[in-house]
């Protein structure tokens, strides 16, 4: 993973700088969604989503078992501020919306959370910080926990996979093209190349609860080539462990990023879409409202959870 290719890092860096400058938006009155200022997280910052209407809620009563059902909370991970605000306004979304970003490929959001085991906890807090001095130590009891991410955020997921209870929290996983890993250098040597199961683990037990129903995880990915595993063989990597085959689409004429294969089981599917550019990559940050939507239809019914948080 630490042996990029010149040419693209490049590719990369400049994908990166897009989605963190994201795109302008015209003034239309008042928004529909409302952020908090930014706060540091790391060498980045976080920032706090909310429906406007839910933005002038007292929070702490608002996530009180007591009080009434507790909120959903989705945090996601690489993706300029006003371009994920967007996705949240055309998905519709009640969710309160987590956005972390920080600079740099997957190390700058995997170190932060391998150094520091109470981060994850702390984030989960981390709506409340605008309410109080600082986020308290316990986080609400949220009736879900979804984690989103593209390209580089990744790495922020799966270290928090690995730890039982960032696992158990996890309700759903949304990844929009952006599941890497290494490359298994053994296999290499025979002329094979393969995905590196220890880069892919915590995402595979994921999987198979999401295959069985206990979890939801929705993958899309590009057809983009990479020297370290790219999120097409990633996706491969899964659907292989679980034992299922994609099913071949036409792609749809006019469509610049057609969806050209699908598959699903239970509660885990995986979209494979045309595109081998740094456009192609970026069209699934900004398309985040159409894979949020496919893991709520892929949710328990209304009035359900599917969480296991510890009480």
């Amino acid at each position: 993973m630490n042996h990029v290719h010149a040419w693209f890092r490049g590719i990369c860096l400049a994908a990166t700088a897009v989605a963190l400058l994201g795109v302008p938006v015209p003034a239309r009155g008042e928004p529909l969604v409302t952020a908090t200022p930014p706060q540091p997280l790391g060498k980045g910052s976080v920032v706090v989503l909310r429906q406007a209407a839910a933005a002038h809620e007292t929070q702490p009563a608002a996530h009180d078992p007591q009080a009434g059902e507790p909120g959903d909370l989705l945090i996601h991970f690489h993706g300029a501020v006003d371009t994920v605000r967007q996705a949240m306004e055309r998905a519709g979304t009640n969710s309160t919306v987590v956005v972390v970003n920080q600079p740099g490929l997957s190390a700058t959001y995997s170190t932060p959370f391998r150094e520091d085991p109470g981060l994850f906890t702390r984030l989960l807090a981390e709506p409340l910080r605008d309410t109080s001095d600082d986020a308290p130590a316990i986080p609400p009891r949220w009736r879900r926990v979804t984690l989103s991410c593209f390209s580089a955020g990744y790495g922020a997921v799966r270290e928090i996979l690995k730890t039982e209870d960032g696992f158990t929290r996890v309700d759903a996983i949304v990844a929009a093209d952006s599941i890497y890993a290494g490359i298994d250098e053994l296999a290499t040597k025979t002329g094979d190349r393969q995905v590196d199961a220890r880069d892919m683990a915590a995402f595979l037990a994921f999987a198979e609860q999401a295959a069985d129903g206990r979890k939801v995880f929705v993958i899309s990915h590009s057809s983009q080539p990479t020297p370290y595993a790219s999120t097409t063989e990633t996706a491969d990597y899964l659907l292989g462990r679980l034992g299922l085959e994609r099913t071949p689409l036409e792609p749809r004429p006019g469509e610049e990023f057609s969806r050209v294969s699908h598959a699903r089981r239970g509660c885990f599917e995986v979209e494979g879409f045309t595109g081998a550019s740094g456009p192609a990559h970026l069209y699934h940050l900004r398309s985040l409202d159409r894979w949020w939507k496919s893991a709520e239809m892929l949710s328990t019914p209304a009035g359900e959870s599917r969480s296991r948080h510890v009480e």
